[in-house]
């Protein structure tokens, strides 16, 4: 019976992982269709308007103004949506300088202080693995923000021999405990169901603890000495 478990276990574990694969493959298409076709409708559509500007009659340069406003704004909600589906730092520039953007646009979009804290150059991790560590930190800040009430967010990237570490540490209310000082089950509702398959997926783990003050969230990956 237990090994008929464990078989069981094993089998889930490999279809959580494909379906994962499987989600951000769709997740990239869709990023390039948005970026490939209708950005780019949305940027011709601002040039003609552009070039209608010298033969506008009078009084009517502000009603352009206002659809150039619009068409800025839809490309930019293009923009932001694309990089939600698939980050594209993460592609063109590696681990380190994704994480330190996602970092500096919290700081910027969140008014709270956070400081990131990461190796010059950190190694290079499967597919699964980094994207695993982007979305962690992703869904970690978003928490913050969210449920944590906190001033201050420090982000850390740590390399042991055989493995890469991210931490994220508040100073907010940490997380619901139930008597006797026990974690509650907020899997679900904060999100860190989907980020623990991540991690599972590539080998790595979720760690989650209170602090005082606040809470950490601690992501482990392999690095690909230990993951072959």
């Amino acid at each position: 019976l237990d090994r008929q478990l464990a078989d069981r276990t094993r089998a889930l574990e490999r279809l959580s992982a494909r379906m994962l694969r499987q989600h951000e493959e769709e997740r990239r298409r869709l990023s390039r269709e948005l970026h490939d076709e209708t950005a780019q409708v949305f940027s011709a559509v601002k040039m003609q308007l552009e070039a209608l500007r010298g033969s506008l009659a009078d009084g009517a340069a502000p009603r352009l103004d206002r659809l150039l406003s619009l068409v800025n704004t839809g490309i930019a909600s293009i923009r932001q949506v694309t990089s939600d589906l698939r980050p594209t730092l993460l592609d063109d520039l590696g681990l380190r300088p994704a994480l330190h953007s996602l970092v500096t646009d919290f700081t910027e979009g969140s008014g709270l202080r956070a400081t990131f804290s990461a190796p010059a150059t950190l190694p290079t991790l499967s597919g699964d693995a980094d994207l695993a560590v982007f979305r962690g930190l992703q869904e970690s800040l978003s928490n913050v923000v969210r449920h944590a009430e906190a001033t201050q967010v420090d982000v850390t990237v740590t390399v042991s021999g055989d493995s890469l570490t991210l931490s994220v540490q508040d100073n907010g209310r940490g997380f619901p405990t139930l008597r006797g000082g026990r974690l509650r089950d907020t899997d679900h509702r904060m999100g860190l169901t989907g980020m623990r398959e991540r991690l599972l997926a590539a080998g790595g783990s979720l760690h989650i603890a209170n602090r005082v003050p606040g809470a950490e969230v601690e992501l482990t990956v392999p690095t690909p000495s230990t993951s072959l």
